[in-house]
């Protein structure tokens, strides 16, 4: 008979021993510190409508209105009037750890401190 005398960590596993109470269903929550993948950030509507027109390629707010994000455009107004700054910035699957997790879980989950506007979706 073999006995496993480790715990088995590499690249495609890792072993684990927990202990949950019955009835509850074992979750694992991450703080990650999104600063590092901000590229940008804005503070006015202004900023914001300049962002959008550059990053989507459009000449007017009102071009980018009709065609691709009237929601996401009221979205970011509405959390600037609320006293919030928007941060825009970009993780990648080709990275391991953080940038990884983020590709795979999205930022929903217990995130007291921003909302959401758009999540790691691969646009």
């Amino acid at each position: 008979m073999k006995i496993k005398s480790d715990f088995v960590t590499n690249s495609s596993s890792s072993s684990f021993i927990i202990s949950v109470d019955p009835g509850v269903k074992p979750k694992v929550t991450f703080e990650i510190d999104l600063k590092p993948y901000t590229d940008v950030v804005l503070r006015t509507k202004k900023e914001v409508e300049e962002w959008l027109l550059k990053e989507y390629g459009y000449e007017t707010i009102e071009e980018y209105l009709e065609a691709d994000g009237e929601e996401r455009y009221e979205k970011m107004l509405q959390e600037i009037e609320n006293g919030k700054h928007i941060h825009i910035g970009v993780v990648s699957s080709e990275s391991e750890g953080e940038e990884s997790l983020l590709i795979e879980s999205g930022l929903s989950g217990n995130n007291n401190n921003f909302n959401i506007i758009q999540d790691c979706d691969g646009y």
